[in-house]
């Protein structure tokens, strides 16, 4: 008879939302204080972190809560998929229940300021950094311009760098940083999506294999999930009734590969050229890195940027994970760049 460990699959799904975010309750009050103040305008707030820090959930969160509690009417929109003014536009107006036959992007926002009136309303702009560059400005401006409270979701703040006068003069973001989780509490979120949410048979995993997890993941809740389901599956498929730690490790290798290709895909040329340079020569100087990088950019077609545009994609990078840096034994300040793992 074939094993049954999983129980409730979508529990470790990646667009699950459970009913409680643990350890994000500071966030949360800011959050939603930055939604509802107390008869004030919503304030404008920037939400970042590193990935899996748990950004997404509590912003879907506190929306569904504004909307169900406080009459607030909220707006969700993934950047990574909705990279332009016109696509942004046409989410707006699909959840606005709106048919805007116009494709100008004048009439769809006289649509949508004359459906939500005076009312309170709030944008989540998650990724906000995915935007276009050349159009980021203007979307926030034209939002702003209806009315709109935003919540902006980024993995860094380097994107604010990119904001002309007449966008920060209009908002003023309210930052609320994410940190990343401990080992303990990756652990305690694992087992209450094992136990409170059924999503496994609790005598599947043992605390070790938890543990090992949290190990695996450096403080990113998404990929300890995804990772703890695919070994349950992987596990379910052999016939077997506990998870074993090759499941776990092939799972783990497989999920850490899906997160960096979807990472890369959203990046730029530039990004892409770096990591592409490491995974070439292994390791890189710092003192030889730029020189590399601007001959690799004329190889690929693209136009190299200076010194500095550069060392925002290493940081970029650093932040994201996806290549390690350390200091040389050498005299100086020289350091040696590696891929991730």
């Amino acid at each position: 008879m074939k094993a049954s460990i999983v129980s409730n699959p979508d529990v470790l799904d990646e667009g699950f939302v459970p009913d409680t975010l643990l350890f994000r309750d500071a966030q949360m009050k800011e959050l939603a204080a930055c939604i509802h103040s107390s008869g004030r305008k919503t304030q404008d707030c920037l939400c970042h972190g590193s990935p899996g820090t748990g950004k997404t959930s509590l912003v879907r969160y506190v929306l569904s809560e504004a909307s169900n509690y406080a009459m607030t009417k909220t707006f969700y929109i993934n950047c990574w998929e909705r990279k332009t003014l016109n696509a942004v536009l046409d989410e707006l107006v699909m959840q606005a229940g709106l048919v805007v036959p116009e494709s100008g992007s004048t009439q769809k926002t006289d649509r949508l300021r004359h459906k939500l009136g005076d009312q309170s309303f709030v944008i989540a702009l998650d990724e906000v950094d995915k935007l276009e560059s050349k159009e980021l400005n203007d979307i926030l401006y034209i939002l702003k311009g209806l009315g709109a409270g935003l919540i902006c979701v980024s993995n860094s703040r380097r994107f604010l760098i990119c904001l002309d006068p007449r966008v920060t003069s209009r908002i003023g973001l309210s930052e609320i940083h994410f940190r990343n989780y401990t080992d303990e509490e990756i652990v305690a979120i694992l087992r209450n999506r094992v136990e409170y949410y059924s999503a496994l048979n609790p005598q599947c995993c043992g605390p070790q294999l938890l543990t090992r997890i949290a190990e695996l993941s450096e403080g990113d809740a998404r990929v300890a999930i995804q990772t703890l389901g695919k070994a349950a599956d992987i596990a379910e498929s052999a016939g077997r009734k506990q998870i074993e730690e090759s499941d776990l490790l092939y799972s783990f290798a497989d999920v850490r590969q899906l997160k960096q290709k979807y990472q890369l895909e959203t990046l730029s040329p530039h990004h892409k050229a770096i990591v592409k340079l490491l995974q070439t020569h292994k390791e890189i100087s710092s003192s030889q890195f730029y020189g590399l990088y601007r001959r690799k950019a004329g190889s690929s077609g693209i136009k190299a940027k200076s010194a500095r545009s550069f060392n925002n994609y290493l940081k970029d990078l650093l932040d994201l994970k996806l290549i390690d840096c350390e200091r040389s034994n050498v005299r100086g300040n020289v350091r040696i760049f590696t891929a991730h793992g």
